[in-house]
């Protein structure tokens, strides 16, 4: 319908619902909100315009010849060190036993020789120098780190030897290592006019001078370990009073006899223990034999000390042996093992150090195995004992 205006009206009688305009098909599916999901997504470009290469199926593994070395092996675990040798008490792993062992009866070789080495136990330490070694002291990381210095600080002998310092001084873990021989020497107990007294010419002073010179010869070690240490040592150690011995009977030669006196260290064992003693002399006695050591008052030459003497250990490891218990000499006796077995008369020298390593109960408090860098020193300085004893056997 027109009107005059020009305006054409829709009768609403004749108008369609908006619906029926469009109608949809049964079967059509719902349409999405977002058109944009039905854009396929475009294909990726090639990199560098290289065409992808198709799927050839599931990944092949790499052969074994492409693989990186990497193997993992899994840990040997030998279990807890709790099989005791029923003859010497030492701690041993299962798998140490011999093959005839049994589980009620285990045998061991490598400790006693089952029960023919028996030596006497080994002494424990004074209570300051053991809460040193287990790190009770706060300055327990100071002197296990020097425990090398400290020891030859209040050494009666000097160790002659020629230190590998390119491996000693190497970072990494301390590893102590020597070119050709070793040698325990000992001086005059006088030093030279204008020197520092050194080594066993250290005690032939009080207590207050010792110490000042202990001082100033190692002016990197702690004043404080080192009066401790000292304290010790005139306490327990046997070798201090038998220097003083040593001083006193200087003092009751006359003057002009002084330069010509020597002293004497021999060592006994008519016990298990031994005992050592001074005995004085103009010098024109030689060491006539291995348990003797023969000090001059006054020379310049340093003398060996034989690797068989009994106190060769203990005059030099004054922490691992602050008492001056004897070490290894030709006189320690074997024992019978099981029907009588008896490999020889008298303890080897491996045997001897073989016994004196294994770690016991009963030794727990002994210095030897806490001893650190010292202990791996002992152990070198043993090896090279032994060894150079059997070229001289040859």
């Amino acid at each position: 319908m027109s009107s005059d205006d020009g305006l054409e009206y829709v009768d609403p009688a004749q108008q369609r619902p908006a619906e029926d305009l469009d109608p949809a098909l049964p079967n059509d599916p719902p349409q999405p909100e977002n058109p944009a999901e039905n854009i396929p997504a475009e294909e990726p470009e090639p990199p560098l315009g290289l065409p992808i290469p198709p799927q050839l199926g599931p990944i092949q593994p790499v052969p074994r010849g492409r693989q990186p070395y990497l193997v993992e092996y899994p840990p040997h675990y030998l279990g807890p060190m709790t099989v005791i040798c029923p003859h010497c008490q030492a701690l041993h792993f299962d798998a140490e036993k011999l093959t005839k062992s049994t589980r009620n009866s285990p045998k061991f070789g490598m400790c006693c020789l089952q029960g023919q080495v028996n030596l006497p136990r080994l002494q424990n330490a004074p209570a300051d120098l053991l809460n040193l070694l287990h790190g009770h002291y706060p300055l327990s990381d100071t002197f296990k780190t020097s425990i090398c210095q400290y020891n030859a600080a209040f050494a009666f002998t000097s160790l002659g030897v020629k230190i590998d310092h390119a491996i000693t001084n190497a970072p990494g873990l301390y590893s102590f290592r020597i070119n050709g021989e070793l040698h325990h020497l000992t001086g005059a107990l006088l030093p030279i006019e204008g020197n520092l007294p050194v080594y066993a010419q250290l005690y032939f002073y009080d207590h207050n001078q010792q110490l000042a010179f202990c001082q100033q010869n190692n002016p990197r070690l702690d004043p404080q370990i080192m009066a401790s240490l000292q304290d010790m040592l005139a306490k327990v150690n046997p070798f201090i009073g038998l220097y003083k011995q040593a001083r006193q009977i200087m003092g009751e030669v006359p003057e002009g006899q002084l330069q010509r006196l020597s002293v004497k260290l021999t060592a006994d064992f008519g016990d298990q223990e031994g005992v050592a003693a001074v005995i004085p002399g103009d010098g024109s006695e030689e060491q006539s034999n291995d348990h003797d050591i023969v000090l001059h008052l006054h020379g310049g030459q340093l003398k060996q000390i034989s690797h068989l003497h009994p106190y060769y250990t203990p005059l030099h490891y004054t922490i691992i042996f602050p008492t001056g218990q004897p070490g290894f000499h030709t006189n320690i006796c074997s024992h019978f093992g099981p029907q009588n077995q008896q490999r020889s008369a008298k303890v080897t020298q491996t045997a001897y150090y073989a016994y004196r390593l294994q770690q016991r109960t009963l030794e727990f408090n002994a210095p030897l195995l806490w001893s650190g860098r010292l202990f791996q020193q002992y152990v070198v300085d043993a090896w090279a004992s032994t060894e150079q004893n059997k070229l001289n056997w040859i």
